[in-house]
């Protein structure tokens, strides 16, 4: 499958803003649009095979997408954060919280890199080993990595730091969630309703291999027998935070970003950020 990369730049100083694969009648892309604003993602059809401001790796007679010039100059002018993660609904959450200051990419623009695993007993620890594991293959680059997890008072915690996994190494979310709700229902006769419990998250800011900031975040809430709602991910649609009526399953995303636990510790990480690495 061709795929198709557009940058702006000279010569080795060229920047990769988006990644285009191409099939006949079928056109997927890639690229960090989130920061810049939905007026700024002006995109154009050209049926071609070659053009100005596009590299190819193969040709082919097909439908491509290509990013206006306009869009393309304002990402030029933004710093670069890596969030060590190939989590597109994190990822996403993560580059709306920042803002149009930053341009964050993900891992899925450095598909080579393996992260280390996750040996931690504490987020911060898991997220500490993240960043640093991505930050020594992207030396010079600024690397954000994250660890986070739910916690069940009637649980003793659990998940904790294994919410990823908690019903095993390769268990998708909807595993992750029938396990919780079947150790749930395992304690509703001793330990009453609302099942009390919380989000927590750690962010960790690496280059070369430093530490720079660690912040910590949480959100208060309980915890639902019965899923509701499709939106977000992991335990969201069981998790109803506190002074809400519903939980972040069905919460819009500007509200879930302005209250969750990831956006309490990018607020710390955001101030950081402006205070020491702005221009």
């Amino acid at each position: 499958m061709p795929r198709y990369m557009v940058a702006v730049g000279m010569g080795d100083k060229s920047t990769l803003y988006a990644e285009v694969w191409v099939q006949p009648q079928i056109r997927l892309w890639q690229v960090n649009a989130s920061a810049v604003g939905d007026s700024d993602q002006r995109w154009h059809d050209k049926t071609d095979t070659c053009h100005h401001g596009i590299t190819e790796e193969s040709k082919t007679e097909t439908k491509i997408m290509v990013a206006s010039s306009s869009f393309c100059s304002n990402l030029s002018t933004m710093p670069e954060i890596i969030f060590a993660t190939s989590n597109a609904h994190k990822t996403q959450e993560v580059a709306a919280m920042l803002g149009d200051v930053w341009n964050v990419q993900s891992l899925c623009a450095y598909p080579g890199i393996t992260l280390p695993e996750e040996t931690g007993t504490t987020f911060e620890a898991n997220a500490v080993i993240k960043a640093v594991g991505a930050s020594v293959a992207l030396p010079g680059l600024l690397i954000l990595a994250d660890d986070s997890g739910l916690e069940v008072d009637a649980l003793n915690g659990e998940p904790g730091v294994y919410s990823a996994r908690y019903a095993g190494v390769d268990a998708t979310d909807a595993d992750n969630r029938r396990k919780l709700k079947d150790e749930l229902r395992k304690q509703a006769s001793n330990s009453g309703l609302p099942f009390l419990g919380r989000f927590r998250c750690c962010l960790a800011l690496v280059r070369d291999g430093q530490v720079l900031k660690a912040t910590h975040g949480a959100v208060e809430g309980s915890l639902r027998l019965q899923e509701q709602g499709s939106g977000g991910f992991g335990y969201d649609a069981l998790f109803q935070p506190v002074g809400y009526e519903d939980t972040f399953g069905v919460l819009s995303a500007e509200v879930k970003n302005s209250l969750s636990h990831r956006a309490c510790a990018m607020a710390e990480m955001k101030a950081w950020l402006a205070g020491n690495l702005m221009p």
